[in-house]
């Protein structure tokens, strides 16, 4: 049976449709990964684009807040920003929240071509970090 992760940002816009996407494509056969926000936004189209390039498609995720999944069991629970793990409630039955810190290149500047860059390294970060807490997270007895 595949253990659940749940990832949690400001607007389910970004981050959280991004990490769950990139867990279920690379971590699939083991994790099944569902992203939520606390005041869900219109997903960011920068984000589509650069998981588009991997072969990901993002572009029918919804917007879904975190109440959505009240009373859900999660393996993991990780909020993917500051802000999101000082404000999300703690109510996910003992599961213990991991925080890590990462940053939406929303407002980055520059021309298109060096905003997808900012997202790339965004998107790269998410895949390098989450693999390795995974890798790591599923190793120990």
């Amino acid at each position: 049976m595949k253990q659940r992760a749940l990832f949690l940002c400001t607007d389910n816009a970004c981050l959280s449709p991004m990490a769950a996407a990139l867990v279920n494509h690379d971590l699939g056969d083991r994790l099944e990964a569902f992203s939520a926000g606390l005041t869900p936004q219109k997903l960011d189209p920068h984000a589509v684009t650069v998981m588009t390039e991997l072969g990901i498609d993002i572009s029918e995720q919804r917007p879904t807040p975190l109440n959505n999944y009240d009373r859900e069991p999660f393996a993991f629970v990780i909020a993917l920003s500051d802000k999101a793990n000082e404000q999300c409630p703690l109510y996910f039955g003992g599961v213990p929240r991991h925080a890590m810190s990462f940053t939406v290149p929303d407002l980055a500047k520059g021309d298109e071509k060096e905003i997808l860059a900012a997202y790339r390294t965004l998107r790269d970060a998410l895949r390098q970090q989450l693999g390795d807490f995974f890798r790591q997270q599923m190793a120990q007895p």
